[in-house]
């Protein structure tokens, strides 16, 4: 059986008929690390691609453009204009380019760069802000290490020694060339067609280092019949899964309903499907049912293989028919000895040798698990509240270059800018200390004062190898918790380490909803010993709604 070494895949496909953004409206969104914003104009289509930005760090970038028009004139005419749009990183020391690619050096103490797309007399098209990772670079690999798998038609992301300058990077998909979209010092991001389906071979040169490999790209399609649903109508969803040729590991496909308001996805709002090998194409087929009236979309994304090296958690045999799962449960892979999960997990103790041989059990009242709590919704409006006093301290400098100003009228203006001056650095530090945040280590059910009535929070929970605390072995340092599912959370694996991962959910706060409930489930493993059965430990988060 063929092993695999995945390194970040989690790309997105949508059906929806939901209107392109209006003239001016800037969106951005993240795939794979690589930041996207798109700006639609009356000209056409301008998409703005970049890397993770870490501080210090060089970068590079490029922009994409789709001229509008009803005839090759007015094509021609659109192209024109849109071939004189411009990028501008506020903050960040632009580098000599031979072309319209982006390359820039991030400030060692930037927090954010706010980026601008202008037309050729400088007017300012769209505006959008990209965040920075403090501490630098992360660690990459020593040489560049091409993914086993990815989804057909998305970026790309290969890890590597990459020096962040993509005009000395060249990238080839079955010996096409293709210019990156991006690159920095993680790494470097390609994609290819998306007709381009089944194993590829991708060969990546970077200021004279090399690397070539293949990488299985899954092409993934969706079809409904209807694309715009009454209340309680339904029709029927189709998900082809291809490319799957010659591969020979099951394939987990992720289902997301992105408008729960509108309509509710048969087998739940997220859920997965698992594709066995020895297919070349698959189809999966569920319900939509509408909940109102209005336009739908819904996602699909190739999951990160789970039958790796590394050995991390293992799906569940395949779901072949309709009654999808809500969640994705991972259970252990017999295949894959414990003493090698253990070893992934570092707990590789020198009594590994003399433990004896017994059937563990979990004491799952002693689950322990990290969870932290982000209030969306009051760090989206300490952002707000910052953006407008920024804008009146703007006001108030231009009012004060009024040479015309009494002395009393300039000392009020002075007196104001103080004032202003110090709420921005009081916003300033809730934002860079995480205010809206709240950690904590739980082994039972918490309070969090964190929300108000009406916020929106982002929970994520990580659950490690706690040793004794959860297995009864006779050695507990050689026992490990393997951690199978978090109900209704939706799993994310850190690309930079395949062995850690985590889980997440969006939840509202309400008066008549102030309590989350999720189960934990996993089992004790040790070497020698067979596996403990599946335990599940329900833990309660109350928001305390004053």
């Amino acid at each position: 059986m063929k092993k695999l070494q995945l390194i970040a895949i989690c790309g997105f496909i949508a059906i929806s008929a939901i209107a392109q953004a209006q003239n001016g409206q800037v969106k951005t969104s993240q795939i794979n690390g690589l930041h996207t914003v798109e700006l639609a104009t009356d000209a056409g289509n301008v998409q703005v691609f970049l890397p993770p930005i870490s501080q210090g760090a060089t970068i590079s970038g490029t922009v994409a453009t789709t001229p509008a028009g009803k005839n090759k004139q007015q094509v021609e005419k659109n192209s024109a204009y849109l071939n004189g749009v411009v990028v501008e990183l506020k903050g960040a020391d632009k580098k000599s380019s031979p072309d319209k690619a982006l390359l820039y050096g991030v400030p060692v103490a930037a927090t954010a760069l706010v980026g601008f797309i202008k037309d050729h007399s400088g007017n300012t098209l769209g505006r959008f802000e990209i965040p920075v990772r403090e501490g630098g670079t992360p660690f990459t690999p020593a040489t560049f290490d091409i993914p086993a798998v990815a989804q057909a038609g998305e970026p790309i992301f290969i890890p590597g020694p990459a020096d962040g300058d993509l005009h000395n990077t060249t990238t080839r998909v079955n010996n096409r060339l293709y210019t990156p979209l991006a690159e920095s010092g993680d790494g470097i991001f390609v994609r290819p067609a998306g007709d381009q389906t089944g194993p590829t071979r991708i060969d990546v040169v970077d200021n004279g280092a090399v690397a070539t490999g293949t990488t299985q790209l899954i092409g993934v399609s969706m079809s409904a019949g209807n694309l715009n649903l009454q209340r309680g109508q339904a029709t029927q969803l189709q998900v082809v899964v291809s490319g799957l040729e010659g591969f020979e590991e099951p394939v987990s496909i992720m289902l997301q309903n992105e408008t729960p308001g509108v309509v509710q996805l048969g087998g739940g709002n997220q859920q997965v499907f698992e594709v066995q090998p020895g297919q070349d194409q698959y189809t999966y087929t569920t319900t939509v049912t509408g909940l109102q009236t209005g336009n739908f979309g819904v996602s699909a994304a190739v999951l990160p293989d789970q039958h790796q090296d590394n050995n991390e958690e293992s799906p569940t045999p395949s779901q072949t028919t309709n009654e999808s799962p809500t969640h994705n449960a991972y259970n252990h892979n017999a295949t894959v000895s414990p003493a090698d999960i253990l070893i992934q997990a570092g707990n590789n103790g020198a009594n590994k040798q003399n433990a004896q041989a017994k059937n563990p059990t979990c004491n799952c009242d002693q689950i322990t698990a990290k969870i932290t709590i982000e209030n969306i919704s009051r760090k989206q409006r300490l952002e707000e509240n910052l953006a407008r006093i920024i804008e009146d301290i703007k006001r108030v400098y231009l009012q004060l270059q009024n040479q015309n100003l009494n002395n009393q009228q300039r000392a009020d203006l002075d007196k104001k800018l103080a004032t202003l001056t110090e709420q921005k650095k009081e916003l300033e530090d809730k934002l860079k200390n995480k205010v809206y945040e709240e950690e904590r280590t739980v082994e039972q059910d918490i309070s969090s004062s964190i929300a108000q009535n009406g916020d929106n929070v982002w929970i994520k929970v990580k659950v490690s190898n706690v040793d004794s605390k959860v297995c009864d072995c006779a050695v507990p340092k050689d026992c490990a918790f393997l951690l199978e599912y978090i109900d209704g959370f939706s799993k994310v694996a850190n690309p930079l380490d395949s062995f850690d991962s985590y889980y997440n959910a969006e939840f509202k706060v309400t008066q008549n909803n102030p309590y989350l409930d999720f189960t934990v489930a996993g089992r004790c493993i040790k070497p020698g010993c067979d596996d403990s059965a599946t335990k599940e430990k329900k833990f309660q988060i109350t928001f305390k709604l004053n």
